[in-house]
């Protein structure tokens, strides 16, 4: 058909497959963006983790944080093609999860600056995990079961896409307690041997900027200085109570600008946006919206129906009278085998076998309407037939889903075996279902991550504070949907369920990092937990940003989606995070509680030379000792 040409008409075509074929074709002609965006993400990544000192640069660590990733995507494509049909949503999963795992990474790295005053590696690594551990732990699992809650959607799509990601995730964070652990536990021995990162010999003497770091400042990189200097700029003593002010009236404005978008947001999915704008099928449907109305046929199946009985067919004739004086049907617009078959010679019904006989000679000169009646394997019956309407123009989606209900309802109505169909109805039933099942997983969801945050966060300001957050996220995201000129659809919903477990993700390093400062005012403690999460918040989320940047001149309606989505996603999860969350913790925030008091006391009373369960050498013999053994068995 696409062949076809004439100097004086133009053709446009669709079949019952051009929209799977265009929309698959489409995912395939976009798989190209995910290298083009690897290649952004490893550069950023290992930027962000390079220095000048050839000793401390984290670069090679970096890149196999990264590379992790990569394996645990490839882990879990593998593991779900098993049993789990892919579909073409999945494309996005690459994305998703590396922007999760460099997150994680940058945390644990941020972490691991904290605890150069460790006399050993062993010690670094088990005070490290001991402070972020926690976090990380949240984070992953919020991800992993808000997905997990996405398997029980109704939409095989959903399922299969929730589930191929749930497995990514839950590989990620394996990866990174065992695979990264092990880079940067080598990474710890090289540096404390002074080894340079490229040869991985020990540097000269002579050489002396390139050296071990002693405190978090001498291993940090320009990407981790830069943020928490102008977080610490705006949170200092001066300026903290304007600042205070600011962020609460910025974030009220968005409270209001996202009520009113929830208010105003659409439901239902225009089919031409899933594929792109050359497709044979998008300009079909441009016209076909442009110059003809939107009527439907709806066909009635009726089985177990003996058509010599006057009973069954006197049942049959009131359900089309049912149909026939409906507002939603147009007037004299059945269509039925049955009408034609009783104005032929053939037609005879004393008996259902003759019926059925003689029915089977009449198609054969009928053949238009052979595919309205079904006979048994053997010919001696008829197992189904149906008969057509043709509905009024309903162009609205939402109206489109309601008619699917009420016809359903019309045919509930008659005592006979019928039920209509219409091949849109698939598209339809995403419309009646798409808010219920929305609504219903995300408030599972939510559910599961407040329950989480209680087991790892076991303070109730902290909980309280964690889930108001995620609930002013999620209202950021649906109420911008209206900005960004999205519906509620199956494929937002599936960037909605995603974006429960990211909600809590930057929020909890925050939330912990307060909880790990042992300053006094909330103020100073709300500055520590600036200092240690901002530079791996920020960076994890300039990644992701980075990672999906490629996608916005995808040509996939569902690339570009996921892009719009993931864009508020980080954004605001980055302004909740670093912006009203100090504000909120300096101002509401726990302070050391007695618990907390008494784990303090019980650390500080344990020996030296047993914290972490590691003997410690004396600190004078310490670079010295590294120097000589740092690659011992």
């Amino acid at each position: 058909m696409s062949d076809i040409t004439t100097n004086l008409t133009e053709l446009v075509y669709t079949t019952s497959t051009s929209l799977d074929i265009e929309l698959t074709s489409n995912i395939q002609s976009d798989i190209g963006w995910f290298s083009l965006s690897f290649t952004f993400m490893i550069t950023y990544v290992s930027f962000a983790a390079s220095s000048n000192n050839m000793v401390a640069n984290r670069g090679h660590l970096a890149r196999a944080g990264v590379i992790g990733v990569l394996l645990a995507i490839l882990a879990a494509f593998g593991t779900c093609a098993v049993g789990i049909d892919f579909v073409n949503i999945v494309g996005v999963m690459p994305f998703l999860v590396l922007g999760v795992g460099v997150d994680t990474m940058f945390v644990v790295m941020s972490e691991w600056a904290e605890h150069y005053d460790e006399t050993s590696v062993e010690d670094q690594m088990g005070a490290t995990l001991e402070k972020c551990g926690g976090s990380i732990s949240i984070a992953s699992l919020t991800d992993i079961i808000a997905f997990l809650i996405g398997v029980t959607s109704q939409f095989i799509s959903i399922r299969n896409f929730c589930a191929y990601t749930a497995v990514a995730l839950f590989f990620s964070f394996l990866w990174d307690l065992t695979f990264f652990m092990g880079c940067l536990a080598v990474h710890g021995q090289r540096v404390r041997a002074r080894r340079c990162c490229m040869t991985c010999l020990v540097v000269p003497d002579r050489f002396r900027k390139w050296k071990s770091p002693e405190r978090r400042e001498e291993d940090e990189s320009l990407c981790e200085k830069v943020p928490q200097l102008l977080l610490k700029i705006s949170m200092s003593d001066a300026a903290v109570l304007t600042v205070k002010i600011v962020i609460i009236l910025l974030f009220t404005g968005y409270v209001g600008a996202s009520v009113w978008g929830i208010y105003n947001l659409q439901q239902g999915l225009v089919l031409n946006n899933l594929v792109n704008d050359q497709s044979y099928f998008r300009l079909f449907e441009d016209w076909n919206r442009e110059y003809y109305k939107t009527v439907l046929p709806i066909s009635l199946v009726f089985q177990d129906l003996d058509f010599s009985k006057d009973r069954d067919v006197n049942a049959m004739y009131e359900v089309f009278d049912t149909f026939q004086t409906d507002s939603h049907i147009t007037n004299n617009s059945l269509i039925c085998w049955y009408e034609e078959f009783k104005k032929s010679m053939l037609f005879n019904d004393t008996t259902h076998e003759v019926f059925v006989t003689n029915l089977k000679d009449f198609m054969f000169y009928a053949p238009s309407l052979s595919n309205d009646v079904t006979f048994t394997s053997d010919g001696s019956d008829i197992l189904a037939s149906r008969c057509h309407f043709i509905t009024g123009d309903i162009p609205d989606s939402t109206d489109q889903g309601n008619l699917m209900l009420h016809v359903r309802e019309l045919a509930a109505e008659s005592d006979l075996n019928v039920f209509p169909y219409s091949a849109p109805f698939i598209y339809f039933e995403q419309y009646v279902m798409v808010l219920p099942s929305t609504l219903q997983t995300m408030g599972i969801a939510v559910a599961c991550m407040f329950v989480i945050t209680i087991l790892f966060m076991p303070h109730p300001i902290m909980v309280t504070l964690v889930t108001l957050n995620m609930f002013s996220i999620l209202a950021g995201i649906l109420g911008f949907l209206y900005y960004w000129d999205l519906s509620l659809s199956s494929i937002t919903m599936i960037h909605l369920i995603m974006s429960v477990g990211f909600s809590v993700d930057f929020s909890v390093h925050v939330c912990h990092g307060f909880i790990s400062s042992e300053s006094e005012t909330r103020n100073q403690k709300a500055r520590d937990a600036i200092r240690v999460a901002a530079a791996p918040i920020l960076n994890g989320g300039i990644t992701s940003l980075l990672g999906i940047c490629m996608l916005v001149g995808s040509e996939s309606y569902i690339f570009r989606s996921f892009f719009k989505i993931m864009v508020l996603v980080i954004i605001f999860g980055l302004a909740h995070s670093m912006l009203l969350l100090p504000v909120i913790l300096s101002l509401v925030g726990p302070k050391l509680g007695q618990a907390d008091e008494k784990t303090t006391d019980f650390i500080k009373s344990v020996p030296p030379t047993i914290q972490n369960g590691h003997s410690k050498m004396p600190s004078e013999d310490k670079n010295t000792y590294y120097l000589n053994h740092a690659y011992d068995n």
